[in-house]
């Protein structure tokens, strides 16, 4: 079966990569997503070698547990945006096949002023997460499959 658990523990984003964010150049914001993402690739490497991980994880659930400066949180929303490039050098990694199939449970927050940092910890979900979608919302698939052409239709152009 493989791991049961992993951990990757990276330091906390720059508020420049928030989605409130707006005055933030976008060659800065680029190096910053380049730097966070290859950082986070080595990082998860090492935490695969660490945690002796053979072959990727299709599937994974992840819990997200932020430790701050101070007891200010941050919109949850806003924090799994920010850790968008994150969740890209895991993937870069190996830790993981695709971030697409991942679910991620509400981040934690907690205070840590000498430590301040982001814990990622990842696991094999306990089956497809197409399959958890049909287990705990059974027939969202044939509602959206009703609404989808409908939309479709309404965003066509007349030309």
């Amino acid at each position: 079966m493989g791991i049961e658990l992993i951990c990757v523990t990276v330091p906390l984003p720059s508020s420049k990569l928030s989605p409130n964010a707006s005055r933030v150049h976008y060659r800065e914001k680029a190096s910053l997503i380049k730097k966070q993402r290859e950082e986070t690739r080595l990082v998860a490497l090492e935490a695969a070698y660490k945690y002796d991980q053979k072959e990727p994880i299709t599937s994974a659930i992840v819990q997200i547990i932020r430790f701050n400066r101070s007891i200010r949180r941050t919109d949850p929303d806003n924090l799994i945006a920010q850790l968008k490039s994150t969740f890209d050098g895991i993937t870069d990694a190996g830790v993981w096949v695709d971030d697409l199939d991942v679910v991620y449970l509400p981040p934690i927050q907690k205070k840590s002023a000498a430590n301040p940092r982001v814990e990622l910890w990842i696991r094999q979900s306990p089956g497809d997460t197409r399959e958890m979608r049909e287990r705990y919302f059974p027939g969202l698939e044939i509602v959206l499959d009703m609404v989808q052409p409908k939309l479709e239709l309404q965003n066509q152009k007349p030309f």
